[in-house]
């Protein structure tokens, strides 16, 4: 190895020589302290982006992030010995090679950027490890006596020890500098992970939604696995979502789960070679009460879960439980709705049964009353007409009963609707001339082309929707006046229309007509609410469609159209429909 040039330096010199290396050093740490600054404004917003376009915005702080992201991860521990013996051997033969051309003191310069550097990429620990191996190096390969830790002159010694004081603080700043912008960088993607997952919770509108996302999020805090468990409604714990390729719970892990809710406090997993739960539990605390546990399985090697990463899971916890809560409490608003609901619909089917009832009861008993007191008196006309009324007051009570109990049944979904081929035609035909019968003055009429494609469906509950169609028809038209039903056909359905010439409905009535007792006008017509109604369950149970327009002309009017999917091509034959 070549002798090295040692000159002798005076003492001013040395400190003077040294305070400019820490002038050096304060500069590149206030630039470092700017950056992560910088990195921090990313996140609130700074005024600076007055002066600056977006898209440069946006550009450099992707390239800062790029920066920041290769740098390697801190070391501590041992584990940072080799790290720094190869940057202080780097520093020291770029020292020998600089000692030919520049001053001894220059050295001292490499370094103080080599402990910056290391402190830097490789944080605090590493810092000092390099200050203190570079403070040993300077000593032994150029302060004279060289290759030896002695040193003759009283001046290198200040100096020399103003170095290492100088170099320990530029490690430690620097490696605090590191470890700001990392804690930085590292509250920046915690901040945006709680954003996103804010966001899907106030998109959730059920449980399952909020429990994926809460087991999601959870088990990306620890890089491992996440098991949400509630409590069922006989106060069991349930396993209701986890992270895909979670594990299974065993004995001792249920009773640590059950524990950690009885408690109300996290238990932790069981210590390495110790029987226990391999899992962390920690509680679901809601407005009044715990109502879950979430499993918490770390990844491979990492048996506690770190303190920060607890921190951010008592953040998700409290937005999963406002979820969790909001969900119940629109649940049991719902379920208000509903019971208001039934009950507005039993009051209507009370207040419907004590006057649609009583008046065909009323007819009957008093047609009934006359010719038992007053029959011998009668001529056989008059018994005629009353035996008649009877009669029409019968099937009237009958057609009432017999709606309201097909109302019941499609509410409770108890009518099973067969799925046969039925001819429209065919069955739109019985219906008429069953009006017909029913309404003698009434003059319906039936069009049907020659050949009408079958549907899938129930023929009986088919007839009982164009029978309704008619009676409804019937209630709002003057006597006489003409009633078409007419059926169709296009590539995709069959159409059933019922157009009558009556008084029409109401444009903010046109929707409600399909509703469960809503009638339309001022309740002097006759009528439950239920027709219409029943049509429209029926028609959507086979798969179709209804609806109500007018006025149809400039009298008035009212055309009710359903529309049902007709058979596939391969489907069994077209019958011919007779038409009246």
């Amino acid at each position: 190895m070549p002798k090295h040039r040692v000159s002798r330096v005076p003492y001013k010199d040395a400190i003077r020589k040294l305070t400019a290396g820490c002038k050096d050093c304060v500069r590149v740490a206030f630039s470092v302290t700017m950056l992560e600054w910088e990195l921090g404004r990313q996140g609130t917003g700074s005024s600076a982006q007055e002066t600056m376009s977006g898209d440069q915005q946006s550009s450099s702080d992707s390239a800062e992030r790029e920066v920041w992201g290769r740098l390697p991860r801190p070391r501590t521990g041992l584990a940072v010995l080799p790290i720094a013996a190869l940057i202080t051997a780097a520093a020291t033969g770029l020292g020998m090679g600089l000692a030919y051309l520049l001053p001894q003191q220059s050295v001292a310069l490499v370094y103080l950027l080599s402990v910056m550097l290391a402190a830097l990429a490789f944080g605090v620990h590493a810092g000092i490890a390099v200050a203190v191996l570079a403070f040993l190096s300077y000593n032994f390969f150029f302060i004279p006596p060289i290759y030896t830790f002695t040193i003759a002159d009283r001046q290198e010694l200040f100096a020399l020890i103003v170095f290492l004081a100088v170099a320990l603080l530029t490690g430690s700043l620097a490696g605090r500098m590191r470890e700001g912008v990392d804690a930085a960088r590292r509250r920046a993607v915690t901040l945006q992970a709680l954003n996103d997952f804010a966001a899907t919770l106030t998109g959730a509108r059920d449980l399952p939604t909020i429990i994926k996302a809460l087991a999601d999020r959870a088990g990306a805090t620890i890089r491992g696995h996440a098991i949400v468990l509630l409590k069922s409604t006989d106060g069991e714990l349930q396993v209701r979502g986890q992270t895909p390729d979670a594990p299974t719970l065993d004995t001792a892990e249920w009773q640590a789960a059950n524990h950690a809710i009885r408690s109300g406090r996290t238990v932790f997993a069981a210590a390495a070679g110790w029987d226990g739960s391999r899992i962390e539990f920690q509680p679901l605390v809601g407005s009044a009460r715990v109502i879950g546990v979430v499993g918490l399985i770390p990844f491979e090697g990492q048996r506690a879960i770190d303190p920060d990463d607890t921190s951010v899971l008592q953040t998700i916890f409290r937005h999963a439980c406002v979820a969790i809560d909001r969900t119940r409490l629109e649940g049991e608003a719902s379920s208000a709705r509903d019971d208001v609901e039934r009950e507005r619909l039993r009051s209507a089917l009370l207040s419907s049964l004590s006057h649609d009832l009583r008046t065909p009861l009323s007819s009957i008993l008093g047609a009934a009353t006359s010719l038992r007191e007053l029959g011998r008196d009668m001529s056989p006309e008059i018994q005629a007409d009353l035996l008649i009324a009877i009669e029409e007051e019968a099937e009237r009570l009958s057609r009432f009963v017999s709606n309201l109990l097909d109302m019941t049944r499609l509410e409770a979904k108890a009518i099973d609707l067969q799925r046969d081929w039925v001819d429209a035609a065919d069955v739109a035909q019985v219906a008429v001339v069953r009006a017909r019968r029913i309404f003698p003055g009434v003059n319906i009429t039936l069009a049907s082309p020659a050949k009408l494609p079958v549907i899938r469906g129930d023929a009986t509950l088919f007839e009982q929707v164009v029978f309704n169609l008619l009676d409804n028809s019937v209630k709002f038209s003057a006597p006489g006046e003409p009633i078409d039903v007419v059926l169709s056909a296009d590539d995709a359905h069959v159409t059933l229309v019922v157009v009558d010439q009556g008084r029409g409905i109401p444009a903010e009535a046109l929707v409600r007509v399909f509703e469960t007792f809503y009638r339309v006008g001022d309740g002097t017509v006759p009528g439950t609410g239920l027709g219409l109604s029943i049509c429209k369950r029926i028609v959507e149970g086979m798969g179709g469609s209804i609806h109500a327009q007018s006025p149809v002309n400039s009298r008035g009017g009212t055309r009710i159209v359903a529309r049902f999917p007709r058979s596939a091509p391969n489907d069994p034959g077209v019958k011919t429909g007779p038409a009246a």
